[in-house]
């Protein structure tokens, strides 16, 4: 069985991706190599496969990796992992192939760094950036170059978090060249993880820090739409169990889980702030759908809504009140009647979870456990921020509820 990645690009995703990083020479080296080489075979399925009916898919992989029996032992951690962020069924075959690489860049020293975070021109990573900044942390920042409309928003913020970070780096990696079949990319985060452990084994750095807010890394399934969970914490509980298995030390964590949206942006100082605007949020035009104006973000989508709601919470709405196709009132002078049910949907998705929250049966859907935290007080703590992201959303609809 032909592995489709070294069918469609002639070589293997690590040497692909990890050119700019130094040498990996030793055994454990080779295993993040490995790292590398299956969660980018299983993205490059995932965007290469057609969803029928938003359902799941069943394939088998062949992935050539240094040490086929550690991934065996992995392998039914990895099949659960899989499963959950796509609802995909996915099983392996390890085939065993010696691993060395030495990258192009300069073995320099860098110094000691914190964590690395990452950093993918979205807003709640960058509020993590001031963050990471204001407690005077060291910071490697490792992002995933999107497609041009994003890139210039995400070099943007890049470069001034660089201005502002002085004691950080940072990686960006250049996205795979090819035409995908899938816009929703479940296991987009799987890659953006496992790019982030590499460059963290290559520094030394133990922690790495998803920043995700608490509702979205959530992500409430209602009224039947494909929702991913790259940030839930069973995600994140089952990615973090991979690396352990494979004799690694790096672990992943959120430090926003238990904050809203809206809570995160309002504790940001005012130039961040005014650099809002170059935040992307939108999944609509990273799927390049339906959007009249291509260099505004859709405004309609769930991600776009609720960023929408997070502003309005404390009164932010004049940092990003002009970067919709479909403004904050709901208003566009060639609104579209997709447009208007797309805006309709997303806003009565959210009315929705307002109204599990105030009765108090969203927690009943999550499928949260206790082993999925560090924190014994999960639960009280995350029905806690549901509460104040219910007013947030009561907010939004008061200020801007044209249904």
């Amino acid at each position: 069985m032909e592995n489709p990645f070294i069918k469609e690009f002639g070589l293997l995703p690590h040497e692909l991706f990890l050119s700019r990083l130094t040498r990996f020479e030793s055994a454990q080296d080779s295993i993040v190599l490995d790292l590398i080489d299956v969660v980018t075979t299983i993205y490059f399925i995932d965007i290469m496969t057609k969803r029928i009916d938003d359902g799941g898919r069943i394939y088998s992989i062949s992935v050539p990796v240094s040490n086929p029996e550690i991934w065996e032992q992995t392998k039914p951690l990895l099949k659960k992992l899989v499963q959950f962020v796509s609802r995909d069924v996915a099983d392996f075959n390890f085939v065993l192939s010696k691993k060395m690489f030495i990258g192009t860049s300069l073995e320099l020293d860098f110094g000691r760094f914190n964590n690395v975070s990452l950093l993918s021109g979205g807003l709640d990573s960058f509020s993590g950036a001031f963050q990471n900044i204001s407690s005077g942390t060291s910071s490697i920042y490792v992002g995933y170059k999107l497609n041009k409309f994003e890139q210039s928003k995400q070099e943007s913020i890049a470069n001034f978090v660089s201005g502002k970070h002085k004691n950080s780096i940072r990686y960006f990696f250049d996205k795979l060249n090819c035409k995908k079949a899938e816009p929703t990319q479940a296991t987009r985060s799987l890659l953006f993880l496992s790019l982030a452990s590499a460059v963290a084994y290559e520094h030394g750095v133990k922690d790495i820090l998803i920043y995700e807010n608490g509702f979205l890394s959530l992500n409430p399934n209602k009224n039947g739409r494909f929702t991913t969970k790259t940030t839930h914490p069973r995600t994140i509980y089952l990615f973090n169990s991979v690396l352990e298995s494979l004799g690694l030390v790096q672990r992943v964590s959120n430090p926003f889980i238990f904050k809203t949206k809206g809570e995160i942006i309002d504790q940001l100082s005012d130039d961040f702030k005014e650099q809002i605007k170059f935040t992307h949020t939108c999944a609509k035009s990273r799927q390049s759908l339906h959007l009249l104006d291509k260099s505004k973000q859709c405004g309609t989508c769930i991600p776009c809504v609720l960023r929408k709601i997070s502003l309005s919470a404390c009164d932010n709405e004049k940092f990003d009140e002009h970067l919709y196709d479909v403004g904050y009132n709901g208003k566009n002078k060639g609104i579209t009647l997709e447009q208007f049910e797309d805006l309709k949907s997303s806003i009565e998705y959210f009315r929705g979870c307002k109204n599990d929250i105030d009765n108090n049966s969203i927690m009943l859907t999550l499928g949260l456990k206790n082993r999925f935290y560090t924190e014994d007080n999960y639960f009280v703590k995350t029905n806690e921020m549901f509460q104040r992201f219910s007013k947030e959303v009561e907010r939004f609809l008061e200020k801007y509820d044209i249904f």
